[in-house]
């Protein structure tokens, strides 16, 4: 991709997911997601100082403790990535990685692939049991902006497969082996 057409396309994403955030404040207020003030915002700079500062400590399920700023690393050349912080007040409550499948022919993409997802490790943060009901929101909403049929968690982690499952997961096996959790998104 020419530099002009890749700077483009990372401003037409950037709108995106920022009109996406705005839905799913929206969304929660109408669903009552939760009750705690939040935000989304692309991870950056201050997220990933956030989360080196503030989760330390590790996840109660032994469930995720990546290293966010190499995730951050290996998605940063993607200008369609979903790379979304969510935050309460000043503390940052969660984080996930995703990226839609390749462009179909009708120019859509069928898949929204989650590669991470963690929420905050402290069992005290402002949204806790709300984490993963808000990523998987913005998720199917950035996917059907850009026309994914489906969200797929991609290598689920056994320890939160049953919080997929409540949010309408189904989880799949393939032939050789590999689970994942795949959800349509609704339209």
């Amino acid at each position: 991709m020419d530099p002009s057409a890749y700077a483009y396309a990372k401003l037409r994403y950037a709108r995106i997911r920022q009109a996406v955030y705005t839905v799913v404040r929206e969304d929660a207020v109408v669903r009552q997601i939760t009750r705690s003030p939040f935000r989304l915002a692309d991870v950056d700079g201050r997220a990933l100082a956030a989360w080196e500062r503030t989760w330390q400590s590790p996840h109660p399920n032994d469930s995720g403790g990546w290293n966010w700023r190499l995730v951050a690393d290996e998605f940063r050349s993607d200008p369609a990535v979903l790379k979304v912080a969510l935050w309460s007040g000043s503390v940052l409550c969660g984080l996930a990685f995703g990226r839609p499948s390749h462009r179909t022919k009708r120019g859509t993409r069928s898949i929204l692939s989650i590669h991470y997802m963690e929420g905050n490790p402290d069992p005290a943060h402002p949204l806790k049991g709300s984490v993963a009901a808000l990523l998987v929101t913005t998720a199917e909403i950035y996917g059907r902006e850009l026309g994914a049929s489906s969200i797929r968690m991609v290598d689920a982690l056994p320890g939160v497969i049953p919080v997929y499952l409540a949010l309408g997961f189904a989880v799949v096996e393939t032939r050789n082996g590999v689970i994942y959790c795949e959800k349509e998104i609704p339209r």
